[in-house]
Order: C-alpha cells, then sequence, then structure tokens
C-alpha cells in the first residue's frame, strides 16, 4: 500500500511555499500602492495557507488529541521566544552593516 503521508505532507509544503510567495507578492504590490492587488494576493495566500492546514491535519503532522495539543502548544511558546530574541539578534547585525 501506498505510504500517503508523506504524499500529504509533500502537498502541505507545496501550498504552504505558494502562501509565502503570494503573502510576499501582497506585501511588495502594497509597497508599491497597489491595495486591491495586494488584496487580490493576501486571499489567494490565505487559501493556500488553508489547503496547507487540511494536507497538514490530514497527514497527522500534528497532535490532535487534547493533551498531546497543549504540550505541543507549550513547545510552541518557548521556540517563539527564541525566535524573537533570534529576529532581534538579526536585525541588530543588518542595521550595524548599514541596512534599513
Amino acid at each position: 500500500m501506498k505510504d500517503y503521508k508523506k504524499t500529504l505532507q509533500g502537498q502541505a509544503q507545496a501550498e504552504l511555499s505558494g502562501a509565502g510567495m503570494y503573502f510576499t507578492l501582497a506585501r511588495i504590490a502594497k509597497a508599491h500602492g497597489l491595495e486591491d492587488v495586494s488584496m487580490q494576493f493576501t486571499e489567494l495566500a490565505n487559501q493556500h495557507a488553508d489547503q496547507a492546514s487540511f494536507y497538514f491535519t490530514a497527514s497527522n503532522r500534528y497532535p490532535q488529541e487534547t493533551h498531546a495539543l497543549w504540550q505541543f502548544i507549550k513547545g510552541l511558546s518557548k521556540a517563539e521566544e527564541y525566535g524573537e530574541k533570534a529576529i532581534l539578534d538579526l536585525s541588530r547585525q543588518l542595521e550595524e552593516a548599514g541596512h534599513k
């Protein structure tokens, strides 16, 4: 029998990549004053993100039982704290290198 989990996770990653691309295009369009275009790209990004969440759910990528879910969320909280510190450090380094 075929390993569907691998296929589902591949689909999820593809949709997630699409979401990132469309969110980026929305940001660029907005920076150029193209509000309508930005909103359209944002809607496409949201659709791709929603599709990615479907595939991640179908592949059991993330815990679905209550206790396991809360344990996972606690871990996310720690990861977000670390990520915030890392991005602040990167921001400082970029500013020191002369980038805004």
